[in-house]
């Protein structure tokens, strides 16, 4: 109700709307991508750093820390020097119960593989599409639609501002006949002729209208070159 009272206010709501459906698809893009990304990590780095990479799920909450710059420098150096020379790298252990403590306690440093500039490269790829470039098209798109509304909601102002100085004209002249009711039986004429949404009237859209108006009221069948003229 509040945005239909505020038109400005109705205009982003529907510039939301719109844009919900491309919107999803930048998400499913940036999930195919974590994906790829963390099945990537997990080939590369999974015998270095089992921790990080050692299961695909593992692979994809540290690939999402990283897009989100969420303390990515570990992983980074653990895959950069290798997991015996990164000095607050392995092993890892977590505060929880004994079980789980001795099975995280269990990933030891045993393949020690630094990568160096090779996966220096790979989390900056990484990090530049997941953190900045998916981001910037997400905004980008919600510009847009934001941009497309208020282009729509000036054009539906002016209509609005002109509707009502030419009500204006024609209750001079006509005082009294322009009721609501019959407003709206105009708009509904004016929307079923209107058939290309364009909210003006061509010859082609108006033509079958004054063809039936004359032949209804006068009984005249008008040609094309009465018409025309």
């Amino acid at each position: 109700r509040l945005a239909k009272a505020l038109p400005r206010l109705r205009s982003i709501v529907e510039a939301l709307g719109s844009a919900f459906s491309t919107v999803g698809w930048i998400c499913i893009l940036f999930s195919v991508f974590t994906y790829i990304a963390a099945c990537l990590c997990m080939i590369e780095f999974q015998n270095n750093d089992p921790f990080h990479f050692g299961s695909v799920g593992r692979a994809m909450f540290t690939v999402f820390r990283i897009e989100t710059l969420d303390k990515g420098g570990i992983p980074l150096g653990v895959q950069v020097y290798g997991c015996a020379k990164f000095p607050i790298g392995y092993p890892f252990i977590i505060e929880a119960s004994e079980d789980r403590k001795r099975s995280i306690h269990n990933m030891d440093c045993e393949n020690s593989t630094g990568f160096g500039w090779i996966g220096a490269f790979l989390f900056f790829t990484i990090t530049m599409i997941g953190s900045y470039v998916l981001p910037i098209v997400l905004i980008g798109v919600m510009s847009i639609k934001f941009h497309e509304a208020n282009a729509i909601f000036a054009i539906l102002e002016n209509e609005q501002k002109g509707k009502i100085a030419a009500l204006k004209i024609a209750n001079v002249e006509l005082p009294g006949f322009f009721s609501e009711e019959r407003l709206e039986l105009i708009d509904q004429v004016f929307m079923a002729l209107d058939s290309n949404g364009a909210k003006t009237l061509d010859t082609y859209e108006i033509g079958p209208f004054i063809y039936y108006i004359f032949d209804y009221l006068f009984e005249i069948k008008l040609t094309a070159q009465q018409f025309e003229s």
